[in-house]
């Protein structure tokens, strides 16, 4: 079905396969199947029961993806929830995210994110963020008071105050009063004498490794 742009302010439930232009949700909207649009803002509340796929996507609001998202530009200020997998070539997320898988060449989380596994090629994780998951990337920065469950990366700096639970990296840099359980690195590791660590070990190779060029 394909019926060009279309704006949603009050309560709408369609039937996919479905191909817009420009979706604008204000109100409510309920796809049943798949959902193609060029552009998606998600002011109101949003579920698609298929997969989705959008060259940018805005929430403001709340999105449930029942199966995956395939993205250009994502960005989250509200909440996405997405039952699969979410790929997108820059993903910014400064409100709540729950997915099982997200593939990202950007990644920047300034809020609460929770699932399986998080790769991207560049990924931060802001101040005072949560990750409840594992982050893998080729750069990856845990800024200033920030927590995160897991960290596999190339090149990895933990900012002062931060928490990581497991962390391997072939290079890392730890800065003050950083609180790490077990860090495993493989080239060089810089610690900061005021930094807490419970474990350090080194290693010949990362466990999972990185894909730069996501």
């Amino acid at each position: 079905m394909g019926i060009g742009d279309l704006s949603v302010g009050g309560s709408v439930k369609l039937k996919g396969p479905i191909k817009l232009g420009n979706l604008s949700i204000a109100g409510s909207l309920s796809v049943e199947g798949d959902l193609e649009a060029d552009v998606l803002e998600v002011s109101g509340s949003g579920r698609v029961a298929g997969r989705l796929k959008s060259g940018r996507i805005t929430v403001s609001g709340s999105l449930l993806v029942e199966k995956n998202i395939e993205g250009g530009q994502i960005e989250v200020s509200g909440s996405l929830s997405v039952s699969e997998t979410v790929e997108a070539e820059n993903l910014s997320i400064s409100g709540s995210l729950k997915a099982g898988e997200v593939r990202a060449g950007r990644l920047e989380i300034r809020g609460v994110a929770k699932g399986g596994i998080f790769k991207g090629r560049e990924v931060e994780v802001g101040r005072e963020s949560e990750v409840h998951g594992v982050v893998v990337g080729c750069t990856v920065v845990v800024a200033r008071n920030a927590s995160v469950d897991k960290v596999v990366g190339k090149q990895v700096r933990v900012g002062r105050g931060a928490m990581v639970d497991y962390l391997e990296a072939e290079e890392v840099v730890v800065e003050d009063l950083a609180d790490i359980g077990v860090l495993t690195y493989v080239v060089k590791a810089e610690l900061s004498s005021k930094a807490r660590i419970g474990e350090t070990r080194k290693t010949d190779k990362l466990s999972i490794t990185p894909d730069c060029n996501v």
